[in-house]
């Protein structure tokens, strides 16, 4: 489940509201769906999908939440949390952290 605070990068609230100028075009339609999956779902596993390679994100630094990525292209990572009990995907994060 995402909501209008779940995004913590302004270019995936952008590209949520439909404004594509500020996400690299070969992204936005694996971002999109991304996005369209975490609307529909509340479960962190539905995300997990063939060619994106869902793992735990080693530099995310909050004890409490554990940040997860997701490969995009090449070195781009959607970043994010979840909150298993209320199904909320929250602080989602797009870059090219290398």
């Amino acid at each position: 489940m995402l909501t209008s605070k779940s995004f913590k990068s302004k270019a995936l609230k952008r590209l949520n509201s439909g404004d594509v100028s500020k996400v690299h075009p070969d992204h936005v339609e694996v971002i999109q769906d991304i996005l369209a999956i975490m609307k529909a779902t509340s479960a962190l596993q539905d995300v997990d999908l063939p060619g994106m390679r869902l793992h735990s994100w080693k530099g995310g630094g909050d004890k409490k939440a554990k940040t997860w990525s997701l490969d995009v292209s090449g070195n781009f990572r959607l970043l994010f949390k979840h909150d298993k009990e209320t199904g909320l995907f929250y602080d989602l994060d797009y870059d090219d952290p290398h």
